[in-house]
């Protein structure tokens, strides 16, 4: 019965250590901007965090400019 714990034990370890992994790798994060006509939503996995930021300066300086007039 030892034998099969020893045995089993570290193929469990090793299977969940690989899923969670994988899970990490391939979970998507979503860039979502609403407006009064719908909703768009990119997949931001493939953008870095500084391009993100550019992006919503940008929106926001569109979105005053709009409030202006």
């Amino acid at each position: 019965m030892k034998n099969i714990l020893f045995i089993i034990s570290p193929l469990l370890i090793a299977t969940s250590i690989i899923s969670l992994v994988l899970y990490f790798l391939k979970k998507a994060k979503w860039f979502v901007i609403e407006y009064a006509g719908g909703m768009i939503m990119t997949n931001c996995h493939w953008y870095s965090k500084k391009s993100i930021k550019r992006f919503m300066k940008n929106i926001s300086i569109q979105k005053d400019k709009v409030f202006e007039t």
